[in-house]
Order: C-alpha cells, then sequence, then structure tokens
C-alpha cells in the first residue's frame, strides 16, 4: 500500500444496514468493504454501532455529513446483535460471558469461551495462581507469559488453554498494542499468532499491520499495512503566525523536543486500555524497570494522556 496515494479511514456506522449501500455512499465496491470488515463478509451489518475501515484515495475524502448522528456512540445499541462472532467489531474482545459478578473467583466466567478470571489487584503469577488454585508453571503456560512478568489488576487470564485460531479473520494492530496483548484479547496462543502471520519478534510489530487471525499467511506473502488516519474534521483556523524572518526549524516545530540530559530516553504517551505490562512488553522492560524508570508508587497508577519514559535500548 505504501506506493499508493491512499489512506485507512474508520467510519462509525449504525446497522442494521448492508454493505452494498454503504459502498455507494463511500464511494467504494462492495468487495473492497467485505475484504477489510471480515467480520461482515456476508454483506451485511446488523443492528447496533459499529466501526468500518476501508481504503480510501488521499484525494477524496469523505463528506462528515455522511455519517449518521447516531454513531457518534461506541456501545452496541439496546437491538439484540446477531449471536455469529464474525460480527462482533474487534473492539468487542475480549468477551467475556457468564456470572461476572464473581470474574475474580475461578470456574465462573468465559473469556472469549475459555474459562478465566479477572485480577482484582497486580499480583506476581505465583501469588495470583495459588490464589485461583492452578499451578503456577500451568497458569504461565497457558497465559503466554513469563514468571518474572507481573498479574495485571483489571485484566483477564486464562484458566484453560487458548485456541490455535481466533472467532474472527482478522486485527488491525493499534498504537500500544503488542503481539502478546492481541493474543489475549482474542483467545489464540501466542505461538500460533507469530505462525499464521510469521512473524518472530516483537519489534517486528507496528500499528496498521493487518494481522491473519484464523489462516496462515503465505510464504513470503507481506504483511499489509494500513495507513492510519481520523475520520475527517472540519479544520480549525490557522494561528497567527509571528513576522516572518526566522528560519529556524527548531522554533517553527510543535513537536517537543526530549530534554538533552536525557538523549538515550524515549518517551510512550498511554493511550486508553494500556497497563503497565502491555506498555512494558512492548518495549522489552519488565513491569519494575518501567516503574523505577517513571517514578510509579505500589498502587500502579497511570493516566491515559501521560508520558512515561522508556530506554532505547
Amino acid at each position: 500500500f505504501a506506493s499508493l496515494p491512499s489512506r485507512l479511514l474508520e467510519v462509525p456506522v449504525q446497522g442494521p444496514i448492508t454493505l452494498s449501500s454503504l459502498a455507494k455512499r463511500f464511494g467504494v465496491t462492495e468487495a473492497h468493504l467485505i475484504e477489510y470488515n471480515k467480520w461482515a463478509s456476508n454483506g451485511k451489518i446488523p443492528a447496533g454501532s459499529f466501526t468500518l475501515f476501508f481504503i480510501k484515495d488521499g484525494g477524496l475524502p469523505v463528506e462528515p455529513t455522511q455519517v449518521p448522528a447516531q454513531t457518534t456512540t461506541t456501545a452496541v445499541s439496546s437491538s439484540k446483535p446477531s449471536t455469529n462472532p464474525a460480527y462482533s467489531p474487534a473492539n468487542a474482545y475480549p468477551r467475556i460471558s457468564g456470572n461476572t459478578t464473581k470474574a475474580s473467583q475461578p470456574n465462573q466466567i468465559l473469556v472469549n469461551e475459555l474459562e478465566g478470571v479477572q485480577a482484582t489487584a497486580t499480583a506476581s503469577p505465583s501469588t495470583f495462581s495459588a490464589e485461583i488454585g492452578l499451578r503456577e508453571k500451568r497458569f504461565l503456560k497457558i497465559n503466554d507469559m513469563q514468571d518474572s512478568e507481573a498479574v495485571e489488576k483489571g485484566a483477564y487470564y486464562y484458566t484453560e488453554k487458548k485456541r490455535l485460531s481466533a472467532a474472527i479473520e482478522t486485527h488491525v494492530v493499534q498504537e500500544g498494542e503488542s503481539l502478546w496483548s492481541i493474543s489475549q484479547k482474542y483467545g489464540i496462543r501466542l505461538a500460533a499468532l507469530k505462525s499464521k502471520n510469521r512473524i518472530r519478534k516483537e519489534a517486528d510489530l507496528r500499528p496498521g499491520m493487518v494481522l491473519n487471525l484464523r489462516e496462515t499467511r503465505k510464504r513470503g506473502e507481506e504483511i499489509p499495512v494500513l495507513l492510519p488516519t481520523t475520520t475527517p474534521t472540519i479544520a480549525e483556523p490557522a494561528l497567527a503566525q509571528p513576522p516572518a524572518a526566522t528560519s529556524s526549524v527548531e522554533q517553527a516545530s510543535p513537536i517537543p523536543q526530549a530534554p538533552t540530559s536525557h538523549s538515550t530516553d524515549s518517551f510512550h504517551t498511554v493511550r486508553s486500555g494500556e497497563t503497565l505490562f502491555s506498555i512494558s512488553k512492548k518495549y522489552g522492560l519488565t513491569v519494575p524497570q518501567l516503574k523505577e524508570l517513571n517514578s510509579i508508587g505500589e498502587q500502579n497508577l497511570i493516566t491515559i494522556g501521560q508520558k512515561l519514559r522508556i530506554i532505547v535500548r
């Protein structure tokens, strides 16, 4: 896709509606919409609010007025959606069912139709596995974890083996995600996720990649990368510029520069849904190392938009 003047659009849509009518609205083909929205491969979007992905030529933006007003919400509408898991968008995962009021107890909930539990506090794997009555080695193996990694408060963990494939066909990698967090999101074994996409190192993962969750990618086939963008909005008026006469790139740049005393450091901005564990995995750190770098206390509190110092290795 790099050679094409195109970009990935994420447009909220309200069902029920057909892909053929949406294709006419957005100026693409129905086959194109199916290609980037495998969960709607039957050509229909069920009742509810969903996010539609498609590639659009950079010179032909989608008119904001074409998006229905009801679609500003990310919650599924009160109408009962289809139970077919292929209809569920990525933000519907992990799928939690069962007695959610006792999610921290074993044998009470299902995570992606697999037995699982929710952590009520950050703990070591040994402590957590003892609490849920599972051998530590088995817990670590099931969840593709190392004994040095922490169990994060609020996260879901499996108590039975994850599957070799997920309920949906593909996943578009988002900023801050890791191969491990994606494998946990869909209940697919980490080794299987890597094998299907012929990707071995965390460093090879980047936002926009379209990962296969069911079919194995053909040998030599490159992983598609969708160019990130946002739903078009009305541009804000340009700010008044100071009197001409400066050519300094540093003065004109809106990008903050890292302090020179930390020239070997980089920074990560915390996004919604991220935890200390997922961030540390992304950069090859341990949770204690990340906490020490940023003077984070025992409560492990981080906030959306917070900048965390990351040592570049």
